[in-house]
C-alpha cells in the first residue's frame, strides 16, 4: 500500500468560474481540511438552476452525464482540479455520473459520493455519544449497502479533533483528495458513502491533524483486515447462516454458575501446524474438524481461544489488539471463524474468547493518537501509558471509548455466537498504581488507587441493558479473582500455569513471590475455581514448562509429578481425561511410573 503524495497548499488561480465560493471555504477544501466538503462539491440547487461541482486534481476534463441526455462538459474553475457546471434547466437535485478524462487517454465513468445524504442519523450519533447504541458496529466502520437506490459502501469514523478526514484505498489509488469525508455536526463522526465500492476492498483513513500533521489509520471498527504484517482494513459483508439454534436455545436456559465447566485454553496459530506446507498454522475451517474431534475425545465442555481479534505481532499471542471487531486474517475470513464456532456448537462445545480492553499497542496505524490527540487513551502517561507492557491504557471515562469497547464485547457474542468473554488483565484495569512506583500514578478523586472509571465500565458490562442477549454467557474476569461480580461472572485466574506453581508453594507453606500488589488473590483463586466448578488450562506454563525443564535437566521427576498433581487438583471435578497445552495429564500412578 502506498499513500499518494500531494501538496496541501492551494494552487494558483487561473481559468473561469460559474459560481462564487467564499475564499476561506475554498482554501480549506483544497487543503483537505474542510469539515463539510459536501457543502461545496456535488449537486446544489440555486435560483439559477443546479450547480454540479467535482474535484479531480489530475483530470484534464470532466463531463456531467445525466440520464437520457448527451454529456455536458464541465468548466475548470480558477483552482486547478475543481470543475463545475450550471444546469439551468433543472431546479431539483438529480442523479448523475461523471466521465473523467485523464492524461494518456484514460477515461473513467464514476458516481461521486457528494450528492448523497448522511448514512447515520441524529439518533445514532446521540446513542453513540451516550454509550447507549445497541449495535454501533452496524453504523461506524465500513458497510456494504444499497443507499438511495445505489449500491456502495458507507464509511464512518470517530475523529473529533481532526481538521480533515478522507477515506483512501485501492478504489481511489490511495489519494486523499478524491473522497473527503464530512463531520456530522459536533459528534466528531466523519462520514461518506462511496457508490459502487464492493466488499473486499482495502482501505484506511487519511487524517489531517490540528498540528498540521498527516496520519494514516486503520479502521477501529473494521470487520476484516489484511493478513499481517499488512495493516489495511477490508470492506466485509457476511453472508454466513449459523446452524446452532439448538445450542443457543439450550444455553439461554442454562445457569453458567451451576453447570460444570471444563475449559481448554489454546492459541489457534500454534495448536497444530502443517509441516509439509512450510509449517503453516491450520485455517479456521481446518481447525473445525480437528479441534472438535480432539475436544470430544478429551472431554472438555468449552474451549477458550487466546485473542482472535486482529493484532500486528504474532508473538503477542493476540494480547496487543488493533482490530477489536475483526478476527485475525491469519487463519481465514470472518465467516470462516463463524464456521469454526458453529461446528463447535453443533458438537456441544462452548467457545470463550479472550478480550483485551485493558490496553492497546502503540503501533502508528492503530488507535494510538488516532486523530492527532490522545483520543482513546489518556494524555497523561501516568494514566494513559503502561510502563511494563509499553502499551496505551484506554480512557474509561470517555463515553465514546466505552461505547467502542462495550460494542466490541457485544459484537462477538451477537455476531459470532461466542459463549463467553474473558477479560484479560483485569487487575491492571482496577488499580491505578498497577506496575508503577510511588509518584508514577494519579490517585482517584478520593485519593485512592482504585480506577473508578474502569470499575464502572466492568459493572456496565455485567449489568448490560441487553441481559436477554447474554443469558447463559460466561463473563470471566482474568487476573482479579476477588473482583465482586454479579450473576453470570466466573472468576478465573490469569496465567494458570503460574498459579499451578504457586499452588505448590502454598501447599508447602511458602509465601508467594512478589509478582503483583494482589498476592493474596492467588490464594483466593485456588479456592474459587473449584467453588464455581470451573477448570482452566493454560498454554503459558505449568506442566509444559516443567516437562521442558525436565528435558533440560532443570527439574526432577518428583517435581514434575508434583506439578501434575496441582494441575489435576485444578480439574479433578471435570473428569478423568485432562489436557494441558496439548499434553495429556495421565493418572498419577501412570505418571509416576
Amino acid at each position: 500500500m502506498k499513500v499518494r503524495e500531494h501538496n496541501e497548499q492551494p494552487p494558483t488561480f487561473s481559468g473561469r468560474a460559474v459560481s462564487n465560493i467564499p475564499a476561506e471555504e475554498l482554501k480549506r477544501l483544497l487543503a483537505l481540511r474542510h469539515h463539510d466538503p459536501h457543502s461545496i462539491l456535488g449537486a446544489h440547487s440555486t435560483d439559477r438552476g443546479v450547480i454540479v461541482r467535482a474535484y479531480r486534481p489530475d483530470a484534464q476534463k470532466i463531463f456531467a452525464m445525466l440520464d437520457g441526455e448527451p454529456p455536458r462538459e464541465m468548466l475548470m474553475r480558477p483552482e486547478p482540479g475543481l470543475f463545475e457546471i450550471l444546469i439551468a434547466d433543472r431546479r431539483q437535485i438529480f442523479p448523475y455520473q461523471l466521465r473523467v478524462h485523464y492524461p494518456g487517454g484514460l477515461v473513467a465513468t464514476i458516481r461521486e459520493p457528494y450528492p448523497f445524504p448522511p448514512t447515520l442519523g441524529a439518533l445514532d450519533l446521540h446513542l453513540w455519544a451516550e454509550q447507549k447504541h445497541e449495535r454501533i458496529w452496524d453504523k461506524l466502520g465500513a458497510h456494504v449497502l444499497e443507499f438511495e437506490g445505489v449500491q456502495g459502501t458507507s464509511f464512518a469514523v470517530w475523529a473529533p479533533n481532526a481538521d480533515g478526514v478522507s477515506v483512501v484505498g485501492d478504489f481511489n489509488s490511495w489519494d486523499g483528495r478524491l473522497d473527503m469525508m464530512r463531520m456530522l455536526g459536533s459528534s466528531g463522526v466523519w462520514e461518506i458513502f462511496v457508490p459502487d465500492l464492493p466488499a473486499g476492498t482495502r482501505y484506511k483513513f487519511e487524517i489531517r491533524t490540528q498540528a498540521a500533521g498527516l496520519t494514516i489509520k486503520s479502521d477501529p471498527f473494521a470487520l476484516a483486515t489484511e493478513n499481517p504484517p499488512a495493516t489495511a482494513s477490508r470492506v466485509y459483508h457476511s453472508d454466513y447462516s449459523f446452524g446452532d439454534d439448538a445450542w443457543i436455545s439450550e444455553r439461554s436456559s442454562r445457569d453458567p454458575l451451576r453447570a460444570p465447566v471444563a475449559i481448554y485454553e489454546m492459541h489457534l496459530g500454534s495448536w497444530r501446524r502443517v509441516p509439509e506446507q512450510g509449517n503453516r498454522p491450520l485455517t479456521y475451517r481446518e481447525l473445525a474438524a480437528q479441534l472438535v474431534e480432539y475436544l470430544l475425545d478429551v472431554g472438555f465442555t468449552h474451549v477458550e481461544f487466546l485473542p482472535v481479534m486482529e493484532h500486528p505481532f504474532t508473538g503477542s499471542w493476540g494480547y496487543e489488539t488493533t482490530g477489536y471487531y475483526a478476527p485475525t486474517a491469519r487463519y481465514g475470513s470472518p465467516d470462516d471463524f463463524r464456521y469454526l464456532i458453529d461446528c463447535l456448537h453443533r458438537n456441544g462445545i462452548g467457545v470463550i474468547l479472550d478480550w483485551t480492553p485493558a490496553h492497546f499497542p502503540t503501533d502508528s496505524f492503530g488507535l494510538a493518537r488516532f486523530d492527532g490527540s490522545a483520543l482513546y487513551e489518556h494524555l497523561d502517561p501516568r494514566q494513559g501509558f503502561h510502563p511494563e507492557w509499553n502499551t496505551y491504557i484506554f480512557n474509561f471515562g470517555r463515553n465514546e471509548v466505552r461505547s467502542f469497547l462495550q460494542g466490541s464485547a457485544k459484537y462477538w457474542i451477537e455476531e459470532f455466537h461466542a459463549d463467553g468473554i474473558r477479560v484479560d488483565a483485569v487487575s491492571s484495569m482496577l488499580y491505578l498504581d498497577y506496575g508503577r512506583k510511588s509518584g508514577e500514578w494519579v490517585p482517584n478523586i478520593h485519593g485512592g488507587n482504585e480506577n473508578l472509571e474502569a470499575i464502572s465500565f466492568l459493572k456496565e458490562r455485567t449489568q448490560s441493558r441487553s441481559d436477554d442477549d447474554c443469558r447463559g454467557v460466561h463473563f470471566v474476569a482474568g487476573g482479579q479473582p476477588s473482583l465482586v461480580c454479579r450473576r453470570s461472572w466466573l472468576r478465573l485466574q490469569v496465567g494458570h500455569g503460574m498459579d499451578a506453581r504457586h499452588a505448590r508453594l502454598l501447599q508447602q507453606g511458602t509465601d508467594l513471590p512478589a509478582i503483583s500488589s494482589s498476592r493474596s488473590d492467588l490464594r483466593i483463586c485456588l479456592r474459587v475455581v473449584r467453588k464455581f466448578h470451573a477448570a482452566a488450562f493454560s498454554r503459558r506454563g505449568g506442566v509444559r514448562q516443567a516437562l521442558a525443564d525436565r528435558q533440560d535437566g532443570g527439574r526432577s521427576m518428583a517435581e514434575v509429578c508434583q506439578l501434575a498433581r496441582a494441575v489435576r487438583l485444578h480439574v479433578g471435578a471435570a473428569g478423568e481425561k485432562n489436557s494441558f497445552h496439548g499434553w495429556r495429564v495421565w493418572p498419577m500412578a501412570r505418571m509416576e511410573s
